[in-house]
C-alpha cells in the first residue's frame, strides 16, 4: 500500500457520472489528491493513475493530483469548500528489502496533519486513519487518543474532553534491541499526552460548533502489533 493522504471532495458527479462526461465547469470541481513525501510512491501512483482506464481521464482532467510533499502542515485542494473525507496510511514505503523503512511517519507530523485535517473536513465528513502500532506504538496511540477526544466536544458533561487527555498513560516503553527498560516513575515521558492535549484544543478552539463526531476502531484481536484502523 502506498504512504498516502487523499482528499476526496465528494459531489454526486465524481461518484455516479462516466467520468467522461464530465462537465468542465463543475462547480465545486471534483478532486482527488493524492499525498507522499517519497518520490518512488508518487511515481508508483502517477502510473498506476495513468495505466487505468477508469482513472486516467480525471487525472488528465485535473480531477486527481498527486504531490511528492509531506502531510504537515496539510496541502489544501484546490476547492476546500466541501471536502468529505481525507484517509491516511501511516507507517512507511513497503518494500521487499526494507529500502525504504527509515524514512516513516512521526507522531509529531502526524498529529499536526491531523488538526488541519480536522478543521478541514466539512460537517458529516469522514476521517479514516490506518495506524501501525509495530512501526510505531506511540503514533499509533496518539490517534486512538485524538479522534475519542473528538467525540467528546459534544459529551453533556462540560469539558470532558480535557478531563480524558488528563487520564491519558505515560508513553509507551520503545526499547531498541539489547536494552532493558527502565522502569523508573521520574523517566516516564508523556509527549503523547501533550501533543494529543495541543492538537484537541486547537481544533476545539478553531473548529466548527456544528461537526459532531463518532470514532470508531477496527483491530485484529489477539494481535495487538497489527494495523488498526481508526474513523471518525
Amino acid at each position: 500500500m502506498l504512504n498516502t493522504v487523499i482528499f476526496f471532495d465528494i459531489v454526486p458527479e465524481l461518484l455516479f457520472t462516466n467520468h467522461t462526461d464530465l462537465p468542465e465547469d463543475t462547480s465545486p470541481k471534483p478532486e482527488l489528491l493524492c499525498i507522499d513525501i517519497q518520490s518512488n510512491a508518487v511515481q508508483n501512483t502517477k502510473q498506476l493513475l495513468s495505466s487505468s482506464e477508469s482513472s486516467s481521464t480525471l487525472y488528465q482532467k485535473g480531477c486527481i493530483r498527486v504531490l511528492q510533499t509531506s502531510h504537515a502542515p496539510l496541502p489544501h485542494p484546490k476547492d476546500s469548500s466541501s471536502v468529505g473525507l481525507i484517509c491516511y496510511n501511516l507507517g512507511y514505503l513497503p518494500s521487499s528489502d526494507n529500502t525504504f523503512s527509515s524514512i516513516k511517519t512521526t507522531l509529531q507530523s502526524t498529529m499536526e496533519s491531523l488538526v488541519d485535517a480536522a478543521l478541514l473536513l466539512r460537517t458529516n465528513g469522514l476521517l479514516s486513519i490506518l495506524t501501525y502500532p509495530g512501526t510505531n506504538v506511540n503514533e499509533a496511540n496518539a490517534v486512538s487518543y485524538f479522534c475519542e477526544g473528538l467525540v467528546l466536544f459534544t459529551a453533556r458533561e462540560e469539558n470532558r474532553w480535557k478531563r480524558f487527555v488528563e487520564s491519558i498513560p505515560p508513553d509507551a516503553d520503545v526499547v531498541e534491541e539489547g536494552n532493558d527498560v527502565n522502569e523508573e516513575a521520574s523517566l516516564r515521558t508523556f509527549a503523547v499526552r501533550d501533543i494529543v492535549t495541543a492538537s484537541l484544543q486547537r481544533v476545539f478552539e478553531q473548529g466548527s460548533k456544528n461537526q459532531t463526531w463518532r470514532s470508531f476502531r477496527h483491530e485484529q484481536l489477539g494481535r495487538p502489533l497489527s494495523p488498526i484502523l481508526v474513523t471518525a
